[in-house]
């Protein structure tokens, strides 16, 4: 196992972090715990990197006005309304409603340049995605319960779809979960399959962290036990050198970046990939683990990959997915 203290360097990637927001579906209640996690998080991590934070929640058209919810025109009660109007300004009424909480949100943040937005869109995710583009944020929030990844006939909640779709990182974080950056032993764990996706894992995962706090990463490869007949003819010590001197090749230039006090790990393991890096997680108890997305397998939800679901849906953890 490869043990590195590591030293400072600059490092400037992030330059906007868009939260999604879902908010409650009547005036006056409060707001799901997950979207109070989103928001947490997106404004601790805005906050310590200097950068706008944008909370964007989605209106979409195919939604049928929440009757009762939101405070209608009085003209909506007149039998003589036409139905096309009567949708027309239960949508405007809705659209209104969602304006004024999300700025009333924006209004109180503090120590941060915030700005809010409801999005029309037949698709949350899209949604967040285009709006998070078009202004420049390149880190998604999205706060979860755990009903959230149940999946229906109706399709994916939108942290899935998120995770699916955007071509920028998405930080998943279950809902009351204290995520602090404070702390000095904040332990991350990139679980790295070494493929074509390994090097934007690693900017984006150890680039997020050289800009927050200081941290002990664990850099994590499993061999699948199934495919080690190929390598019948060698040690088990040489392959595991290999992959470790590999490990090491790739993630140096983004390591060295690492704030003061960092601790970096490079851990190579051989075995049932899913039962030995959910054991790892279990045991090394991290704070946030990393994945990249599987661009290759397109039927959803297999594209975040079978670790990546198990960690956020079994193990509840913070989840970073970069595409």
């Amino acid at each position: 196992m490869f043990h590195k203290k590591v030293e400072a360097m600059s490092f400037s990637d992030i330059r906007g972090v868009t939260a999604s927001v879902k908010l409650s579906e009547k005036v006056g209640d409060k707001h799901p715990a997950c979207t109070l996690t989103a928001i947490k998080v997106a404004q601790s991590i805005a906050k310590k990197l200097g950068v706008p934070l944008r909370l964007v929640t989605v209106f979409e058209p195919n939604d049928a006005p929440p009757w009762g919810n939101f405070p209608m025109p009085s003209g909506i009660a007149s039998s003589n309304i036409d139905l096309h109007e009567a949708l027309r300004l239960g949508r405007e009424a809705a659209l209104s409603a969602m304006r004024t909480e999300i700025m009333r949100l924006v209004d109180g943040m503090q120590d941060v340049k915030a700005t809010g937005s409801v999005v029309e869109a037949f698709d949350a995710a899209q949604g967040v995605i285009s709006d998070a583009i078009s202004h420049s944020g390149n880190l998604i929030v999205v706060g979860t319960a755990k009903k959230s990844y149940d999946y229906s006939f109706q399709g994916f909640s939108t942290a899935l779809s998120l995770v699916n779709a955007s071509p920028v990182p998405v930080l998943v974080v279950p809902e009351e979960c204290e995520l602090s950056f404070e702390s000095p032993a904040f332990k991350v764990l990139i679980a790295d399959d070494l493929r074509e996706g390994s090097e934007r894992l690693l900017r984006s995962s150890i680039g997020l962290m050289s800009m927050l706090s200081p941290c002990q990463m664990n850099h994590v490869h499993i061999l699948a036990s199934s495919l080690w007949s190929m390598f019948s003819n060698v040690s088990e010590g040489d392959v595991r050198a290999e992959c470790a001197t590999e490990m090491k090749r790739r993630s140096k230039p983004f390591v060295e970046k690492l704030k003061p006090g960092s601790v970096y790990e490079s851990d190579v393991r051989i075995g049932d990939v899913a039962d030995t890096l959910l054991g790892l997680i279990r045991e090394r108890r991290p704070d946030l683990v990393a994945f990249g997305r599987h661009v290759k397998l397109s039927l959803r939800p297999f594209m975040i990959g079978q670790m990546s679901a198990n960690a956020m849906l079994g193990l509840r953890k913070p989840v970073l997915i970069v595409p």
